[in-house]
């Protein structure tokens, strides 16, 4: 199934292998090792891309514009959700760098949710393979 905007699927797929990648997220987002002139190697990059240009309604809206199948919806449901307690529970806590969210004990949660989303993404891809774990 094609989508209607293959450039913002690209993006997402990006930002779904820096949220499953806990050592690149050190890298990136608190060493600054691949801070460019862009917004893609940040956390705030990240989090617009999410909260403000993309995913601002019900993410099902999404579906066939950057999603192909409601795995993909499901999952992304469940990153965003994750994301939200994280982002809602580090400023309820009156903190709110990069490294507080990404050390934060729900971090583990966002990880998880962001590598089942690659994984939803590559069996849409590679049609049903790799198979999903029950």
């Amino acid at each position: 199934m094609e989508v209607e905007y293959p450039w913002v699927r690209i993006t997402l797929e990006y930002y779904l292998a820096g949220l499953s990648n806990p050592v690149w997220q050190q890298q990136a987002w608190i060493e600054g090792k691949f801070n460019s002139a862009d917004s893609f190697d940040t956390f705030d990059g990240m989090i617009h891309f999410f909260f403000d240009d993309y995913f601002t309604g019900d993410v099902r809206e999404y579906l066939k514009i950057t999603l192909k199948n409601e795995e993909e919806v499901e999952t992304i449901t469940k990153l965003m959700a994750a994301l939200d307690a994280v982002l809602k529970a580090v400023a309820a806590e009156g903190k709110k760098s990069d490294e507080d969210h990404i050390t934060h004990y729900l971090w583990y949660f966002v990880i998880s949710a962001a590598r089942e989303a690659l994984d939803a993404f590559s069996r849409a891809e590679y049609n049903g393979f790799p198979k999903k774990a029950e």
